[in-house]
């Protein structure tokens, strides 16, 4: 009686529906809310970073404010079977009254197993996205990188024939030695006339006729009474005028003595100079062999150029997420107002509120090309101004003399960005060091060095340095062949095989260097960045085409430039007899005109 009495009491229309609520957020919290996070943080990760974002093993502990992943893969946007960073496990420690508010904040943090350029097992492209992307938005600086020196870093190793005769074959006439020869001999024709013409110019006899005749009138003024005092004025004036106009004279006609001889000295240096003539025909009539690889700066571009290209394209792309989603005071002032909702949004500035994001502070540990390393994050937000202190990255590590060490500002709290951060790895395993590009792909032995060093400053003012040292390299030589798209086996032609043997020399020309150091220098801006690369493989590589070029058609380049030496004798001679008759004919022209005027 009493039980029913005090059942009678509860009021079950209003404890029932609680009790399911409650009943239904814990199902929801055990059941469903961790694959819905990790639905969430993939979906909007993969979105920035333009490329999948895997995360495993999510587990919440919402009401211990705790978060653990397994594991968490960022794909490489420029390598979609590689990740760009992998991760696990991780730790998080949240706020669990900000989190309610809809603010993630992380007091503390550890990352664990982190490490770099990984394989994947499945591609990490977002195609769809990458569409939408490039039709809806304006094109990033990394694309606009990439599309700026996408075929600077390709090497074309088509249009050489087995037999290469019939490509040397020539029409004399149509060398720019015979060409330039021609214009010689037309120029020592056409000379004597010239000279005699300029002579005439100066009209040497005319002008002593005029001088004579001014010291003739001097010589005839009287000087005796009051018409000879008023007579000597003018006299002087015409013995003056006399006098300057022989020595005017005498500079014209030394001047044109000069330049006349000068013209004679430089008709004979243009016919010794024909010998580059005849090594440019040389040059002219071999690239019909269409070769980039007769080019060894084209050559060393292609073999480094993917690696270094693929580094600034990642650092890039990364400084630009930075900006995007840690906007300075600046940048968040010319970002686009929200779109408002039905009504009218009246936003009050609460100063002390924290930002939507922030991770206070994370210990980081993981390898980097197996090299243990550790370090800590500190002040990863998405509003830098409010939270007042940069976002800083430290990482340091060391085995069996191997080191390794990373260290990053992203410093958004002012009016305007400014980023840099630098990798430094020494005694690196090079597999592991260069990766991506022609060389990076086909390396399968060697140790290196290498720097990085990359900075925005201001609005968008970049620049950069990354620098490899390498030794003991050992290539493979079908992944070296494949990289410039050859596969000379059995049953290919005599063309590729050709082929196929300048690169296994130049492979074997580079694994004999003691060493190879490779350096890029990043510039301009974000809006048009530029590369440039040194190497000191260059003159390596020059001697591998010379001597490659060389055993491929050494019979037709040596009656080729046989065919050019005969043809340089012939017209040298005909213009040297040329410049002999000329001499005379100079001195001719030129003779007693000098005892004239003295």
């Amino acid at each position: 009686m009493q039980l029913k009495k005090g059942l009678s009491i509860i009021r079950w229309k209003f404890v029932i529906p609680v009790a399911l609520f409650n009943a239904a957020v814990i199902v929801f919290f055990v059941i469903f809310f961790d694959p819905l996070l990790t639905w969430g943080i993939e979906s909007a990760g993969s979105k920035i970073n333009g490329a999948k974002v895997d995360v495993t093993g999510l587990k919440t502990k919402i009401f211990q404010g705790r978060i653990g992943i397994s594991r968490v893969q960022i794909t490489d946007k420029s390598a979609p079977m590689k990740n760009l960073l992998d991760m696990g496990p991780l730790a998080f420690e949240l706020s669990l009254g900000d989190l309610f508010s809809k603010r993630v904040i992380i007091p503390e943090a550890r990352m664990e197993g982190i490490q770099f350029n990984t394989d994947r097992k499945k591609s990490g492209a977002l195609p769809k996205l990458v569409k939408k992307e490039a039709k809806d938005q304006k094109p990033s600086a990394a694309a606009k990188f990439a599309e700026k020196y996408k075929n600077q870093f390709m090497l074309n190793l088509g249009g050489y024939k087995a037999d290469v005769k019939d490509q040397f074959k020539f029409d004399p006439k149509e060398t720019s030695l015979y060409k330039k020869s021609d214009e010689l001999k037309l120029k020592a024709d056409t000379l004597p006339e010239t000279w005699k013409n300029k002579i005439e110019s100066i009209d040497v006899d005319g002008r002593l006729k005029a001088i004579d005749a001014d010291l003739e009138a001097v010589r005839k003024t009287s000087l005796k009474g009051v018409e000879g005092i008023a007579g000597l004025g003018e006299a002087l004036k015409k013995l003056n005028k006399a006098k300057s106009d022989l020595n005017q004279l005498k500079t014209d006609l030394k001047t044109t003595n000069t330049n006349l001889k000068q013209e004679l000295s430089g008709l004979k240096n243009a016919v010794a100079d024909l010998k580059k003539a005849k090594e440019n025909d040389l040059n002219a009539l071999l690239s019909k062999l269409n070769l980039d690889f007769a080019q060894p700066k084209k050559v060393v571009q292609a073999l480094v150029g993917g690696t270094i290209m693929n580094r600034v394209r990642t650092a890039l792309h990364y400084v630009e997420l930075a900006r995007k989603y840690m906007p300075s005071k600046k940048e968040q002032e010319s970002l686009p107002p929200k779109p408002r909702a039905k009504g009218m949004d009246i936003s009050f500035p609460k100063p002390a509120d924290p930002p939507r994001f922030w991770v206070k502070h994370a210990l980081l540990s993981g390898l980097f090309q197996n090299i243990s390393a550790a370090g800590e994050l500190k002040h990863l937000t998405s509003n830098p101004p409010l939270v007042g202190k940069p976002t800083t990255i430290d990482l340091n590590g060391q085995m069996e003399g191997q080191k390794f060490a990373a260290n990053a500002i992203f410093d958004h709290v002012g009016e305007v960005s400014s980023d840099g951060f630098s990798v430094v790895a020494n005694g690196v395993n090079v597999k592991n060091l260069v990766s991506g590009g022609v060389m990076g792909d086909a390396l399968r032995e060697g140790v290196g060095n290498a720097i990085v060093a990359f900075n925005v400053t201001g609005d968008d003012r970049l620049g950069g340095k990354i620098q490899f040292d390498l030794s003991r390299l050992k290539f493979d030589d079908g992944l070296l062949m494949a990289g410039f798209g050859l596969n000379p086996g059995e049953g290919s032609s005599k063309e590729d095989a050709l082929k196929g043997q300048f690169v296994q020399s130049m492979a074997r020309g580079l694994e004999n260097l003691p060493n190879i150091n490779i350096e890029g220098k990043l510039t301009g801006t974000m809006a048009d960045p530029a590369l440039s690369i040194t190497t000191n493989m260059e003159n390596a590589v020059a001697k591998i085409v010379k001597d490659s070029i060389g055993s491929m058609a050494q019979d037709q380049k040596k009656k080729l430039e046989g065919e050019l030496n005969n043809l340089l004798a012939e017209q040298t001679s005909q213009l040297n007899a040329k410049l002999t008759e000329l001499q005379p004919k100079l001195e001719k022209e030129l003779a007693g005109l000098d005892g004239d005027v003295q």
